[in-house]
């Protein structure tokens, strides 16, 4: 028997329309209602939460049209998934509905500016995670918030967090693609006047007033963006097929991180012309640590239609003795170091 699952809260939408009507174009709604689990599917990723929370739709109420998700964890690590997971349905209304705020810049071409920009996300992340350790703190028993002191306890750590968890979903591209998506279906959609959001804890109590974005700022949402990039500055790849001739041919390996075969450009040049010189040598089992660059392009709908993989720079490789730091590897170690030492961490000025 199916364990039964644990309420986290609830996510209201509510569209307005202009001649007060209650139903709405079952095309447009569709693909709006695509964009937006896109969004939360992601969202739920990037707070660990994926694998343990389940979405559930509620029949539609009245006012214009008015549907509302709900939102279950697994009883397994309970407080834990609670604790995100509301952070989850109340960050999505500021997802949603937060306007006339400076968007987050588009892909980044400066490697400088890259790997500050890596490092601030990442800092953000890891403030995200001890948030999580510290609902993990608050004593909720059978993961329900039954005591008001415990309601209040978790509103406010959120609360507290709220800002940094929307800096890091709003820089998830894939969340910001589908939001685009979601508002481009509405702007060709004449009679939408408004789009409102609110969030519910599991008791139905209001944990952000509703928040509206009117016709006019449906554009502040939209992005021209078909294709981005991911970093990956530690990639394991075992060579599988090496590229020993001058030219553009790929190479082939193992991807660890994502247990997949993947044919990659080679784009150091001072370790393809080692190669190809027989300087570095592979056999069966030949591994290298590298900064993989992948470029992913996603469709009108917002779904992933391709990647592919280049090698910026290889890092370390393997031989009879284990790894070598290549020249470059080192080169870049110490750049990396250079840019940490130049961003203070979120925490070092908390007492």
């Amino acid at each position: 028997m199916e364990d039964k699952k644990i309420a986290v809260g609830f996510l209201e939408t509510h569209f307005y329309f202009y001649d007060k009507s209650h139903s709405m174009n079952a095309y447009v709604k569709n693909k709006c209602d695509s964009a937006l689990l896109n969004i939360i599917s992601e969202a739920s990723k990037e707070l660990g939460v994926e694998k343990s929370l389940t979405v559930e739709v509620l029949p539609p109420t009245e006012g214009s049209l008015v549907e509302w998700i709900e939102f279950f964890c697994s009883p397994g690590g309970a407080v834990t998934t609670i604790g995100a997971g509301a952070a989850l349905v109340t960050c999505l209304i500021d997802i949603i509905a937060r306007v006339k705020t400076t968007p987050p810049p588009l892909p980044l071409q400066d490697p400088l500016d890259i790997e500050n920009k890596n490092l601030d996300i990442q800092k953000k992340k890891l403030e995200i995670e001890l948030l999580k350790r510290e609902l993990l703190d608050t004593q909720i028993e059978n993961g329900k918030f039954d005591d008001k002191s415990q309601i209040k306890s978790v509103k406010e750590k959120i609360e507290d967090s709220k800002d940094i968890i929307y800096d890091v979903l709003i820089n998830n591209l894939k969340i910001r693609k589908n939001l685009s998506i979601f508002y481009e279906n509405l702007i060709t959609y004449q009679k939408v006047e408004s789009v409102g959001c609110t969030t519910y804890d599991n008791k139905l109590n209001v944990m952000l007033a509703e928040k509206v974005v009117k016709r006019e700022n449906f554009g502040d949402f939209i992005i021209n963006l078909n294709e981005f990039e991911e970093i990956d500055e530690d990639a394991k790849i075992i060579i599988y097929s090496p590229n020993l001739v001058k030219g553009r041919h790929k190479w082939r390996g193992l991807y660890i991180k994502l247990d997949k075969i993947i044919d990659f450009s080679m784009k150091d040049s001072d370790f393809k012309r080692d190669v190809e010189s027989g300087t570095i040598t592979f056999k069966n089992g030949s591994t290298i640590k590298a900064v993989l660059t992948t470029k992913i392009k996603m469709d009108m709908t917002g779904a992933e239609s391709s990647r592919t993989y280049a090698v910026e720079k290889v890092l370390r490789y393997t031989h009879d003795k284990g790894y070598t730091d290549t020249t470059q590897g080192r080169e870049y170690k110490a750049n990396k170091k250079d840019v940490e030492a130049q961003i203070p961490f979120p925490f070092d000025d908390k007492n």
